[in-house]
């Protein structure tokens, strides 16, 4: 019969002290879910910062795509302005010499990217030349019978271009030591 008081008295126990054990049970899984929390708070913090990191050099490897893609574009443009000239098509002259300055205007003027001031002064004299260009290519088309030194503008549009070619080397370099590889 001593069993029967003994578990009427633990029961009697538990009775009286549940409201303390559920207390600490409460405290215990409220700890256990703060370290949870914690943990997890921290895992998304640190991804989220992996996240903007990874965006941040896409955005970085894109700008250097798009310079690339200007860069070869004023390049194309300076070929054609050769022909344009043997052709004497001063019109055309004017527009594409201003095409090629929208395009290395920026990029002469930093567009937030990591190239030398040598290649800027480079790029700036580039714009010049063909803000130059634009203004003979203008004068020449509304006065027929001045007309353009065309050995001069050849070699001066085959100096931009070489600009042009230093710029993409340089533009292209960056872009691997950037990444790690020397592949476009």
């Amino acid at each position: 019969m001593d069993e029967p008081e003994n578990i009427s008295s633990s029961g009697s126990w538990l009775i009286e002290n549940w409201g303390n054990l559920s207390s600490l049970v409460g405290l215990v899984v409220s700890l256990v879910g703060l370290g949870i929390t914690i943990y997890l708070s921290w895992r998304a913090k640190t991804a989220a910062e992996a996240s903007q990191l990874a965006a941040e050099r896409t955005r970085s490897k894109l700008a250097h795509v798009d310079l690339i893609a200007d860069l070869h574009q004023a390049g194309s443009f300076i070929d054609d302005l050769k022909t344009r000239v043997h052709a004497g098509s001063y019109e055309v002259i004017s527009d594409k010499s201003h095409i090629v300055r929208t395009l290395v205007g920026p990029i002469a003027q930093g567009r937030d990217l990591a190239i030398t001031e040598d290649l800027k002064n480079r790029l700036s004299e580039l714009n010049s030349q063909m803000k130059l260009l634009g203004r003979i290519a203008n004068v020449c088309a509304t006065d027929r019978e001045k007309a353009m030194e065309k050995a001069k503008t050849l070699s001066m549009l085959d100096d931009q271009k070489e600009s042009l070619a230093v710029a993409l080397a340089e533009v292209k370099r960056l872009l691997g030591d950037h990444d790690g590889n020397e592949n476009i």
